[in-house]
């Protein structure tokens, strides 16, 4: 997609400046599940997968689906992605 595109080049264009000018380390990930929720439900066709949107891992710092669907609950992964992502933060936030 066009916004892969320009935030994965812009991501990377900006750790790459970081790197050079500042030296300290730099953290990245990419967050490729696609859970019972996410922002690209609402940018389109409802029945069709339009896989992972940006910010879609904040849906599971922050669960919203009474905002994106309120009658359907998280799945079992949905709460296993829960446990990652917050072990995932606490552990840079406790060890850098």
């Amino acid at each position: 997609m066009y916004s892969d595109a320009l935030l994965a080049v812009s991501g990377l264009t900006a750790v790459k400046e970081h790197l050079i000018h500042l030296g300290s380390p730099v953290y990245l990930y990419l967050f490729a599940y696609r859970g019972t929720f996410s922002w690209t439900t609402g940018l389109g066709d409802k029945k069709r997968d339009h896989g992972v949107c940006h910010i879609d891992d904040l849906l599971y710092l922050f669960p919203q689906n009474e905002l994106l669907n309120p009658n359907k609950p998280l799945s079992n992964d949905d709460e296993r992605m829960i446990d990652i992502l917050t072990n995932l933060w606490y552990n840079f936030a406790k060890t850098g």
